[in-house]
């Protein structure tokens, strides 16, 4: 499959170089653009940079950010990938045809664009891919472009790769193996209740009654709780590998937001934490999950191109209002 990953590479390369000739650029700063905590804001990233070629711009990252999850506040010092560029000068206009540069602006609600975004983008991808893949089929066009985009952006630094390997020496016996990865707002009921409920059983259920078979399964969840579950359902007829030297904040965007966690001292915990999760994650055989979850779909685009589509949810999507909100988002 390495020529047909290689093959996507070039042609989408060829259609990102025909928008860097036009010359306009629009840039996305961090410190006015939704969550700090990485899967969500990643997601917002690949939004942008959509947009932004679908109006004939190119996204970089604005020099006046304010990354959190690090503490120079600097996404270049994480991800040394798209470039920088000092939109002081920049209008806040979302794509006017007469400016020639245009920094993106969020609106308050939702952490959407102008919604008048929203109906016209739907699923989107350069035309040609469908004959280069083979399928006409428009959500897997669309996540392979998205993963294009996702990747211009998701490249280490050398710090962090280092940061990432000292994690990954901790954790054995990943070869051949399944991923599950269970958000903790999916198993929150009642009147917190963040998105569909989904019971762990699920979760195990899709990848057992699927024609993928696994004696090796990863859990990646924010909840001890999720995981102790899986422990005591699964634990005697699995290998279950999780890193038990893992801090784990429990609802970690939920604390920060309502319950005034210190991001000074957690951060850069949490960042390194979801680098090794994401990487464990992309390069499982099978990744279960579900689309409500922004940490989740990082993790699917990472994945080669030809491995996309391997991947279960954890629930039934078509009688759910409102979904696959996530997933159109990102």
């Amino acid at each position: 499959m390495n020529n047909l990953n290689n093959s996507i590479q070039n042609f989408l390369e060829e259609e990102y170089s025909k928008i860097i000739e036009l010359g306009k650029y629009s840039t996305y700063r961090i410190s006015d653009c939704g969550p700090h905590w990485i899967g969500a804001m990643l997601s917002h990233m690949i939004h942008c940079s959509n947009l932004s070629f679908q109006h004939g711009f190119v996204m970089n990252i604005s020099t006046n950010d304010n990354w959190k999850m690090v503490p120079n506040g600097k996404f270049s010092s994480v991800f040394n990938s798209i470039g920088e560029i000092d939109d002081n000068d920049f209008d806040v206009n979302n794509f006017s045809e007469n400016n020639k540069n245009n920094r993106i602006s969020y609106t308050t609600n939702r952490h959407l664009l102008n919604q008048s975004f929203h109906k016209e983008m739907g699923y989107f991808y350069p035309k040609g891919l469908e004959d280069l893949v083979e399928t006409n089929d428009i959500i897997i066009l669309n996540d392979i472009w998205k993963s294009f985009l996702l990747k211009k952006i998701y490249k280490l630094s050398g710090t962090y790769q280092e940061h990432l390997n000292d994690k990954l020496l901790k954790i054995n016996g990943l070869t051949n193996y399944a991923a599950i990865h269970i958000r903790r707002g999916d198993k929150v009921n009642g009147r917190m209740k963040e998105s569909h409920l989904i019971e762990t059983n699920k979760y195990f259920e899709f990848l057992e009654n699927s024609n993928y078979k696994f004696e090796n399964i990863f859990i990646s969840t924010d909840s001890p709780d999720a995981l102790q579950e899986c422990i005591n359902l699964y634990g005697n007829k699995y290998n279950l590998i999780y890193d038990d030297t893992e801090i784990r904040h429990d609802g970690y965007p939920c604390k920060v937001l309502y319950e005034g966690l210190n991001l000074n001292e957690t951060s850069q915990e949490e960042l390194i934490t979801a680098l090794k999760n994401f990487e464990i994650l992309k390069n499982s055989d099978v990744l279960v999950g579900t689309p409500a979850s922004w940490f989740f779909r990082i993790s699917m685009l990472l994945r080669p191109y030809d491995k996309i589509k391997d991947v279960l949810y954890a629930e039934n999507l078509s009688n759910i209002p409102g979904y696959p909100e996530a997933y159109w988002h990102c």
